[in-house]
């Protein structure tokens, strides 16, 4: 698979992400710190697809969302626990870079991808306090949850 073809199928998958966090805060379940993550989350993931179409000499407005990863997220983000699938994709998105950035070929889109993936591991840790139940509500859960 030429670089081009890979940038614009993870392009895809960045498109798909955007839109599912899109519809989670249209939604206005979340508390007003969630939605202010998942606003920046969503931000970030549409520079990454702007990124990534640009390594596949393509314009952000041709690039479609993959339509098996949304179709997924549907049940997992927009499930019961939104910032725990959040985090998770947060995470297969770092390890779906990591795998990319060894595969390329050319200097051009290895330095898009190298220039994201330490977003996207930031964005896998900075949301580990988010996917954990608070402390003071119940320590038996967050010691699970932290050290289970």
């Amino acid at each position: 698979m030429a670089d081009t073809d890979r940038a614009l199928f993870v392009a895809g998958l960045e498109a798909a992400v955007v839109d599912v966090y899109r519809v989670l805060l249209q939604r206005g379940s979340l508390t007003a710190e969630q939605t202010d993550i998942v606003t920046v989350l969503a931000q970030h993931h549409d520079e990454h697809c702007v990124a990534l179409a640009a390594v596949g000499l393509q314009p952000r407005s041709a690039i479609e969302r993959n339509d098996t990863l949304y179709a997924e997220l549907n049940q997992t983000v927009l499930g019961d626990d939104p910032m725990g699938a959040i985090h998770a994709v947060e995470e297969h998105l770092t390890a779906t870079h990591v795998a990319s950035l060894a595969l390329l070929e050319t200097t051009d889109a290895a330095a898009a991808v190298a220039s994201i993936l330490p977003v996207e591991a930031r964005h896998a840790v900075a949301l580990v306090p988010t996917a954990l139940p608070p402390l003071e509500s119940d320590q038996d859960a967050y010691d699970e949850a932290s050290y289970g």
